[in-house]
């Protein structure tokens, strides 16, 4: 809560960073106290909180003022709200916590709780939707929410013009997330099996984190479209099949049933001309009803699951993401062209400056919601249920997301030196002999180098071509030596054990453990020439030349090398589970990278 908008967040140099050596560590953000970093802009704070919250938190020009109650928290929140040397006042009222905290402690209300969460996650084994634990509110537990929106009232009431007020709950129920974890890490038995007592937990973990609608669906949905508009007095036009404007029709909606796409058109067409309707909804559902029709076949559908799963198992050389792409059947290509006939028909038809969505929703939901029955019928069916939940999956997520599930995102489809080419820019690729045959392309100059000395010298010459608009140019020698401490087994094994170390040591932090490197002088001695180089060809580029400097990701040798060692069937000297714990934390250190852009002045 504060007397005006916090206005100090202005910085006169901002680093960012992708990860990089950082990660595992907490966020730069939550590194500094929010009143500290008030302090730091000058701006005066008032901080009204239990004595241990207030003895924690408190910075220099910050008042400390400790309560023992909520009314208490109240009187003096409205004091200093008022105070027009204070720029911000945080009060926390925490009646509601202390009643979480409470309910904890009692062991047969406890038990009797969790048992009713569990029958709360394992019931209605019908429903596909996220499980979701909700509060049983009880009398006191409404009281408390009474007198809490009281004070919130109370409060409101007391600012002066122009206040913001921020309400903000933090988290949702932590007292019985934090029991349950201690309840898991002693060793006496409880009279819930461990196995339900962690499911519970997972679902209270992520409720209190999400707070109140964890899995309920997004407030966007709860209302309909059309009642939305209707609210705020537009007038819209329902053009679909009779169930849905029976169903999604508003009070200012003009309700259209029809029977087919061709109807579908016609009726648009009309209602898009009328100047007293503000929105047009038409569906052409011409394709939807084609999947339809498909899974109603029951010869057809099993030649279908068949060619999905022939798709999912086969290719196991790739390591990516394998994806059921359609075979688009004579009858599918007449029914797309006709949907594009019918669209480019309704846009000639539209008046100017009117807005036009293509909106396809969703992908094949008909094989998705036909696997699912299949699922939970008890009948027999000629392919196994594995195979089938396989399926399932990978159409929903295709459903959902569209018909480039799976494959790799389209910036990485075109090599960057041909979409330079494809646009008339000259490129220069500075590199080793295989990165070049590799990636150059039609425009580009194939430049091959031995060392990062030669790099920066044919570099320097390239960035004065007027010709050339834009120059790739790479420093190997830190991979190099990365890749040279992977090659020695001694050396390995000993930054191996050292990196097992580093992870297993220090329990009692709470934080994600973070492979730290050791930088040894040779590592210096190679940072300090690569600065150098890097130095050294900016001081070469012309005026209002940018330079990029990317390091793309971290140390990928070692993770080849555990990738390798994992794959061998050979016995190593330190145990695969640990060696997986390394690998894991490598692997994530390694994916990211920094990147750091200026322009020559």
């Amino acid at each position: 809560m504060s007397q005006t908008s916090v206005s100090c967040t202005t910085l006169s140099c901002v680093k960012c960073e992708i990860a990089g050596p950082d990660f595992g560590s907490p966020p730069s953000f939550v590194r500094k106290k929010l009143l500290t970093v008030l302090s730091d802009c000058g701006k005066v704070s008032s901080l009204i909180d239990s004595i241990s919250i207030v003895k924690r938190y408190a910075s220099e020009l910050s008042h400390a003022i400790p309560v023992a109650s909520d009314d208490e928290a109240l009187s003096k929140a409205k004091k200093e709200v008022k105070n027009d040397k204070v720029h911000f006042v945080w009060a926390q009222f925490s009646e509601l916590n202390s009643y979480f905290k409470k309910q904890t402690e009692d062991i047969e209300k406890l038990n009797r709780k969790l048992a009713e969460m569990i029958s709360l996650l394992t019931c209605n084994k019908k429903s596909t939707g996220r499980k979701c634990i909700k509060y049983s509110v009880t009398t006191e537990l409404k009281d408390i929410l009474s007198r809490m929106d009281a004070r919130v009232r109370s409060l409101y009431s007391n600012l002066p013009a122009n206040a913001m007020l921020i309400i903000c709950t933090g988290h949702g129920d932590t007292a019985m997330v934090h029991r349950l974890r201690k309840m898991l890490t002693e060793e006496k038995e409880t009279a819930i099996c461990r196995e339900k007592l962690v499911k519970v937990l997972e679902e209270l973990q992520a409720q209190a984190e999400v707070g109140p609608d964890f899995g309920s669906p997004p407030s966007f949905v709860r209302k309909k479209l059309l009642t939305v508009l209707s609210d705020c007095g537009k007038v819209s036009s329902l053009i679909d099949s009779i169930s849905i404007v029976k169903r999604y029709a508003s009070e200012l909606s003009h309700a259209i049933p029809v029977a087919s796409d061709d109807e579908a058109l016609s009726k648009a067409k009309k209602e898009v001309k009328n100047d007293k309707v503000h929105f047009v909804w038409a569906q052409f559902s011409e394709l939807n009803s084609y999947f339809k029709k498909q899974t109603e076949d029951i010869e057809k559908l099993n030649r279908k699951l068949a060619e999905m799963i022939s798709l999912l198992t086969c290719n196991k050389k790739s390591t990516g993401r394998k994806c059921i792409k359609y075979s688009v059947t004579t009858e599918l290509k007449d029914i797309l062209s006709r949907m594009d006939a019918r669209v480019r028909s309704l846009y000639s038809n539209l008046p100017a400056n009117a807005m036009l969505i293509i909106c396809t929703g969703h992908g094949d939901t008909a094989m998705v919601h036909r696997l699912r029955k299949m699922l939970t019928e008890e009948k027999e069916t000629a392919i196994c249920r594995e195979k089938l939940v396989k399926v399932l999956e990978e159409l929903q997520a295709q459903a959902e997301v569209g018909p480039d599930f799976g494959s790799p995102p389209s910036f990485v489809r075109k090599k960057l030196l041909t979409v330079l080419s494809d646009c008339g820019k000259v490129s220069s690729l500075i590199d080793s002999i295989s990165i070049v045959k590799r990636y150059a392309s039609e425009l580009s100059h194939a430049i091959p180098v031995a060392s990062d000395d030669e790099v920066l010298s044919k570099a320097k010459k390239e960035v004065k071509n007027d010709k050339v608009h834009f120059v790739w140019a790479q420093f190997s020698e830190l991979n190099s030596y990365f890749k040279k401490q992977t090659e020695d087994i001694e050396k390995l094994n000993r930054k191996l054990a050292e990196m097992i170390s580093l992870l297993t040591c220090n329990k009692k932090s709470t934080g994600r453990k973070c492979i730290k490197y050791s930088v040894t002088t040779e590592l210096k001695d190679i940072l300090s020439r690569m600065d150098a180089r890097v130095r050294s060809l900016y001081s070469n580029l012309p005026a209002n030349a940018m330079l990029i400097i990317c390091t793309g990701h971290g140390d990928t040798a070692m993770v080849h090398r555990l990738r390798k060692m994992l794959t061998e069937e050979k016995e190593t000297a330190i145990c695969r589970e640990k060696l997986v714990k390394v690998l894991e934390e490598l692997q994530a250190q390694a994916e990211v990278g920094l990147c750091f852009v200026g322009v020559k002045h």
